[in-house]
């Protein structure tokens, strides 16, 4: 109290308690205050029963901080995580009145698979097709509305399709498609198209292919190379800047074009 402290612009001075946790803090730590990144030059444990930190300003690492949260250096000691979540019935899927279908959901975390993740599902008119927490529909009235699925745990997570209640001895077609998720620089990869009638694979259906980046931008990071039947194979291209990017690979029936499925293909460098 009383005590004036002049510091040079651009540098504070921090108390705190001492206590077990503060005693492990070091030289060059770093910490977000103000939304500002601020790193320790030095460390005062003189006085009793207080550690006094003097710090300086320094500059944001988009690399390391959770610039969002305010958080240094979180991502040197934990994995970032970029949760993507998609069901595999292309943009429209057709259910039978009084019947049910499984949603065939994929989600990912970094591009990997996850094993049995919590998903919620959610219906935008229950009168008209119902979804339980196995992902089961069922079409309760001739109609349509969505069905929306998110991750439990990180709800911003999600996917949305429009579902179409039918009668009963129509055509129910879906597809699903087949091959590795991640290409490297200059590396082909074979893809096939499976198709569905009702959950039973046919063989008398088929789809023209498509290709594109997933950010819509030009000119696109990779081609078809060849076209055969229900399937196709693609290479990916030789520029470094593709590198953390991906590829869309879209099948869309021919018989109803409005049944289209995509699948998404990250792109690395060979090294």
């Amino acid at each position: 109290t009383g005590k004036v402290i002049s510091m040079p612009e651009g540098n504070i001075l921090v108390t705190v308690q001492d206590n077990t946790g503060t005693r492990g803090i070091t030289l060059s730590q770093r910490f977000y205050m103000t939304h500002q990144p601020f790193k320790i030059v030095g460390i005062d444990r003189t006085m009793n029963g207080i550690i006094q930190l003097s710090c300086t300003l320094d500059s944001i690492n988009t690399a390391y901080d959770d610039v969002e949260h305010n958080i240094a250096d979180k991502w040197k000691y934990e994995i970032a995580h970029t949760y993507a979540l998609q069901i595999n019935h292309g943009t429209i899927a057709r259910v039978r009145f009084n019947e049910t279908l499984s949603l065939n959901v994929t989600a990912t975390d970094n591009g990997n698979e996850m094993a049995n993740p919590p998903i919620t599902y959610t219906s935008s008119d229950p009168s008209v097709i119902s979804v339980d927490q196995q992902g089961q529909v069922m079409g309760i009235a001739l109609g349509q509305a969505s069905i929306t699925t998110k991750l439990t745990y990180h709800p911003t997570v999600l996917s949305t399709i429009e579902m179409r209640v039918v009668e009963t001895g129509m055509h129910i077609y879906s597809i699903a498609i087949t091959g590795i998720p991640m290409l490297k620089t200059g590396q082909s990869a074979s893809y096939v198209s499976h198709i569905y009638d009702h959950g039973t694979e046919v063989f008398d259906q088929s789809v023209e292919w498509s290709l594109r980046n997933q950010d819509d931008s030009t000119p696109t990071k990779g081609s078809i190379t060849t076209s055969t039947g229900n399937s196709v194979t693609i290479k990916a291209g030789s520029s470094s800047g593709a590198n953390n990017k991906a590829l869309v690979l879209t099948a869309t029936l021919v018989s109803d074009p409005s049944m289209t499925i995509e699948k998404t293909i990250s792109l690395k460098n060979l090294f």
